[in-house]
């Protein structure tokens, strides 16, 4: 996203206020169409905002499919429900199929979002759709009044920019290209009590690994692209700024007691390493807090380690590795870095020896400018014009590295997609508006400042502006017609005259240059009049071109012009070498080291310690001991000859006692944030009440709840967060209502954390590296010690693998659903399953396998599960699954053996749910508590898509569990909720949730408390389905009347189709007669004869009926029918 947009978010209107049913306002229908004519810039920038951050996520964009495949294409296919403004901004409101409302929306946020819809997918690329937009139009449209106050505005405050993490972020971060540290541990280096998100100097171990995958410094943490930031999908996060220190993605450590740093991991689909080193080599304990301060502690072979990072020095920048190790009978050999040829050891510049080695680049991610004599084009004004005629598009004028992929600040002017687009590696890109790909002659030109401002332009008229800042990289060269083919295609197409300027030109001057007249001054022009291999410059000796491959010349628009195929290029020289006419003057002989070195040296205890720098690396040597060693490894870059410089550091540093920082410290967050609970005063027979979360935090903190789990005093709640944190809440319970909610944050840092159980008083988490144990080391309440009982997870950079969920069976045993990858295929064996670990962590069980999206697991009383899933590929629509151990539950896309694409190579689901009903069901919770009344052993399945609570009806039959879902009577949450548990003392339950990724409540989070008051319910307990026949129990008497009138049952069937594609629609629904109802003589239990009932998977009977008292009662349940009892 560009700068200019960037500034426009700040601005963008996000939230409505709740409707309140004595108000109304105007939405003003006509004026707001109006105003977003074609040339409302504002408007559209604005709409391109909001569509980039959460539109694209579903529907995608012309270069790059969303990631929902149903979701409409804008540019392509007819939009069903309506293509004019106003039929759109209905589509936003109440949703349309798959499409859920938009309530967040403003109305001129999604008129906003219209315009730009309009404007870049449909007016040039899908015109059919494009209504236009007239005063006979506007005057066939109304306003319209609005239930509720006029929407509240405020600005799009990013959340996760403002939220206090903590010391730490556990989290996947790329760190280079190819180069992505899964289970990262990211640190602040430099000090500041405000978490690592504000600092200035970073560090990222792998704990999969157990290397520092990289140093960097910057005002920005991260480019924050995750579904768990800013609601990306399809994304990770990267680190941006200036790497200090990017290692290789291999061990830190070499293999105990060899030089052997081979990775010996597990290799994914993708013929990756994926997973942890194993234990004997490398085994990951857990972490420290103390104060600012991140101990992380780790074995290598035998030997305990504790080790810190910070700063020895800001300036000059000195990065410090504080170790402890323990004794020990193997020697051990670390990686420091790597540099570009074999280093030295040097005596004299410090007490200690320094060892370096030589680097190739300079001392940051902005080298100077063109050794090689290249045109300057980084952090410089200039500007480039060109005449093109293409259908296909490709690379017009690139400066890029010669060989290899698409890099940082590499630049190219190219078509995509039909639009003059221009791209700055690792930094963004801008695109016309105007399509430039219709086999005419086009002038296409760029302009760019030396701030970062960029201006495109198409046939004479300014079309784009964006704001890309770029140096130049050391060893990039200008090319016309290629570039990286990773990212860019070689050019298709014909080229004419090509012009560089080291200005930037103004309107006037490339509306001359559109119109074919010349405009003096330019740094380069390449006519292609003259024939064969050499491509001269025009204006000057400098920057000549050479062809490769053999382009067609044929007539151009000034001349002549070369036709390209996608298999030519043009390479273009540096500036021409100097006639030395005289000898040169000898140049004085240096003294000592010169040259961009990675430096490193030791402090501490030494002894035995020793340096390796051969082939470029920087490796240190660590003895077998029989105490304990303290040493510091200190980190510094810069040119050889300031090496004393780093020697001073050197010599003032000093180690720390690493061992007494692992005891506990004084509290961080030592401040209870108090709010009321909100208990329902109704008196219908199970009610909602809110333990209300905290609306702000002194730490910004983002509170989307995701698992929680009661302390024995029944008082207190351990709650987690997506972000990272833990809560503990008090005041539940029976005293909830009774005086003020009390949370207080305990632990930070955590990687999505989706599970809770506490286990003898300590909280466990189920996260998406590692499952966790908080560990209060000085009964502050405070986590000292987060230690990582297991981190055997088998981690990708996809953005949907989650690890939902965390349960334990009698024997301690934990148990942990893990997603797959989405739309993609798996590339793990732990992608889409169910596994079980050990109490001791030692030991990881795959249990069963191929779900889609799993989210959370119900253990139940015969040692089977229940586990729910998503709709998606190979998954028509959402499952309940009963899960035994060994089975495949249908997701051919997950890590699977089994071929057979058949229905019958599955096991079957409970039920299927489809999308309208119960979208995304979460975690399922038996009813154990003698408090809620009629629904007393019952199950119940909690609804992140839905927001509700449904009852789960079940049978066996010939050894298959089948039945349905309805919905309990309470009202709708408004967020999505997907953990439960039945409090041990009040008996009643307990639900916590989110609005995290696609859903149709999109409340940030919360927790409630559904109660059964005492009060009466007629609710099914029972169903049964047998040959003519369903049978129903409810939990009170029925009237008769209604109860044995057939008018009073609507029942239907359908059915779905399992393939590879994305979910299923409806196919062959219809109704089934009920031809007699008959209320049996416990007056609860009800007979329908349905003569034409048979095995279905989808099925929905609805209800109108009354109580045995008069009260009337109504729903609808969803249901599967595998097998008919007694056939």
């Amino acid at each position: 996203m560009n700068h200019h947009l960037a500034n426009i978010l700040s601005s963008i209107i996000l939230i409505s206020s709740p409707i309140l049913a004595e108000e109304s306002h105007v939405v003003d229908h006509p004026a707001m169409v109006k105003q977003l004519d074609t040339g409302n810039r504002e408007g559209y920038d604005r709409g391109k905002a909001l569509y980039q951050i959460v539109c694209i996520n579903c529907h995608g964009t012309p270069a790059k499919a969303g990631t929902l495949p149903t979701a409409l294409r804008f540019w392509e296919a007819p939009m069903k429900n309506g293509s004019d403004p106003r039929a759109m901004y209905r589509t936003l409101t109440k949703g349309f199929n798959q499409m859920v409302p938009q309530n967040w929306m403003t109305p001129e946020q999604k008129y906003q979002v219209i315009h730009y819809i309009r404007e870049e997918f449909l007016k040039d690329a899908n015109p059919t759709q494009y209504k236009k937009v007239d005063e006979a139009y506007l005057a066939g449209i109304e306003k319209e009044t609005v239930a509720g106050p006029a929407p509240q505005s405020r600005a799009l405050n990013k959340p996760y920019l403002k939220m206090d993490f903590g010391q730490n972020m556990n989290y996947t971060f790329e760190v280079g290209p190819d180069n992505i540290a899964y289970k990262a541990i990211a640190v602040r280096l430099d000090k500041g009590g405000d978490g690592i998100t504000k600092g200035k100097a970073w560090l990222a171990y792998d704990h999969d690994l157990m290397r520092v995958a990289a140093i960097w410094t910057g005002d920005k943490f991260c480019d924050w692209r995750s579904i768990g930031m800013d609601g990306s999908h399809g994304s990770h996060p990267k680190i941006v700024g200036d790497k200090f220190l990017v290692n290789a993605k291999s061990p830190g450590w070499a293999k105990p007691g060899t030089d052997d740093f081979t990775d010996p991991r597990f290799l994914g689909r993708d013929n990756k390493p994926y997973g942890p080193l194993p234990r004997d080599w490398t085994h990951y304990k857990g972490l420290y807090h103390h104060g600012e301060k991140v101990i992380v502690k780790y074995t290598v072979g035998q030997r305990e380690v504790l080790e810190m990072a910070d700063l020895a020095s800001e300036a000059p920048f000195v990065v410090a590795r504080n170790l402890r190790i323990s004794s020990g009978k193997q020697s051990m050999l670390l990686s420091l870095g790597e540099g570009t040829g074999d280093g030295e050891v040097i005596k004299g510049k410090a007490k200690q020896p320094i060892a370096f080695v030589p680097l190739v680049g300079g001392l940051s991610s902005t080298p100077p400018p063109d050794p090689n004599g290249q045109m300057t084009l980084g952090g410089t004004d200039f500007s480039v014009a060109a005449w093109i005629r293409t259908k296909k598009g490709g690379a017009i004028f690139c400066k890029s590295a010669p060989t290899g992929p698409w890099s940082k600040n590499a630049k190219v002017l190219f078509v995509r997609n039909g639009r003059l687009t221009y791209d700055v590696g690792w930094v963004g890109d801008i695109d016309s508006r105007k399509s430039v790909a219709d086999g005419k002659w086009r002038h296409v030109a760029m302009t760019h400042k030396s701030d970062g401002k960029t201006r495109l332009y198409v046939d004479g008229k300014e079309d784009r502006t964006g704001s890309l800042p770029a140096s130049d990289e050391s060893g990039h060269v200008v090319r016309l017609g290629y570039c990286a083919t990773d990212f860019c295609p070689p050019y298709q197409g014909d080229l004419d005259e090509t012009l560089v300027f080291a200005r930037v030109l103004d309107t006037k001057e490339i509306g001359h240059l559109a119109n074919g007249k010349q405009v003096p001054g330019s740094t380069a022009r390449w006519s292609f009049d003259k024939q064969g291999k050499e491509i001269a410059n025009e204006e000057g000796p400098d920057y000549h071109g050479a062809l490769r491959g053999n382009p067609k010349q044929i007539t151009g628009k000034m001349g002549k012009a070369l036709s390209f195929k996608g298999s030519s290029r043009i390479e273009i020289a540096g500036k021409a070498k100097k006639d030395e006419t005289k000898p040169n003057a000898p140049e004085p002989a240096t003294e000592g080291l010169d040259g961009p070195v990675l430096a490193a040296s030791v402090v501490g205890n030494v002894e035995g310690i020793t340096w390796i720098t051969d082939k470029g690396h920087l490796l240190l040597r660590i003895p077998t001991s029989k105490e304990e060693r303290d040493i510091k490894v200190l980190h510094w870059r810069g040119d050889a000859s300031e090496l004393a410089t780093f020697g001073k550091i050197i010599d003032s540093t000093k180690t720390d006692d690493l061992t007494s920082l692992t005891k506990g410290a004084a509290p961080r967050w030592a401040h209870d944030v108090e709010v009321d609970a909100k208990v329902s005063e109704s008196e219908k027979p199970y009610v909602v009440d809110e333990i209300a979360i905290p609306p702000v935090t002194p730490w910004n903190s983002w509170m989307r709840l995701s698992g929680f789990d009661f302390f024995k005093d029944g008082k207190r709640a351990a709650v987690s967060t997506w972000h990272g944190d833990v809560w503990i809440v008090s005041g539940i319970g029976d005293d909830l209502g009774n005086g003020k909610l009390k949370w207080r944050r305990i632990a930070s840092g955590l990687f999505q954390p989706l599970g809770v159980r506490v286990i003898d008083e300590v909280v466990h988490l189920a996260c998406r590296d590692q499952l966790v144990v908080l560990r209060d080391l000085n009964g502050d309440g405070e986590t000292d010690y987060y230690e990582s009982l297991n981190s055997d997870h088998q981690v990708t950079e996809h953005f949907h693998e989650f690890a939902m969920g965390l349960q334990t069976d009698d024997d301690g045993n934990f148990y942990y659903a893990k997603s797959a990858r989405h739309a993609r295929t798996a590339l793990v064996p732990h992608h889409g399953t169910l596994i079980k670990v050990t109490k001791d962590g030692d030991k990881t069980e795959i249990i069963a396998n191929g779900f889609r999206a799993a989210n959370g697991v119900c253990i139940n009383p015969d040692g089977s599960f229940f586990v729910t899933d998503q709709e998606g590929h190979w998954t028509p629509k959402n499952r309940v699954n009963w899960v035994t151990k060994g089975g495949f539950y249908g997701n051919m896309m997950g890590y699977t053996d089994v071929k057979d694409t058949s229905d019958s190579a599955m096991n079957q689901p409970l039920a299927w749910l489809t999308n309208s009903f119960n979208r995304s069901p979460g975690e399922l919770v038996w009813t154990k508590s003698k408090k809620w009344g009629p629904l007393e052993g019952s199950l119940l399945d909690v609804s992140y898509g839905m927001g509700r609570v449904f009852v789960v009806l079940n049978e066996k039959v010939n050894g298959q569990l089948q039945g349905g879902e309805y919905a309990l009577p309470i009202p709708d949450f408004p967020t999505g909720v997907m953990r439960g548990r039945f409090h041990p003392d009040d008996g009643q339950l307990y639900v916590c949730g989110m609005f995290a990724w696609a859903g149709n409540k999109r409340g940030n989070g919360g927790f409630y408390r559904i109660r059964h008051t005492g009060a009466s319910a007629c609710l099914p307990t029972t169903l049964e389905a047998s040959k003519g026949t369903l049978r129903m129990k409810f939990s009170d008497k029925l009237d008769k009347v209604t109860a044995t009138s057939p008018s009073s049952y609507k029942l239907k069937t359908w059915s779905i189709k399992r393939t590879g594609g994305y979910g299923s629609r409806h196919y062959d629904e219809k109704p089934l007669k009920v031809d007699s109802a008959k209320l049996l003589a416990d007056g609860q239990t009800l007979e329908l004869k349905v003569p034409d009932i048979k095995p279905t998977w989808c099925m929905e009977i609805s209800y109108n009926l009354k109580t045995g008292k008069g009260e009337a009662i109504s729903n609808r349940i969803h249901n599967t029918i595998h097998n008919l009892s007694g056939n």
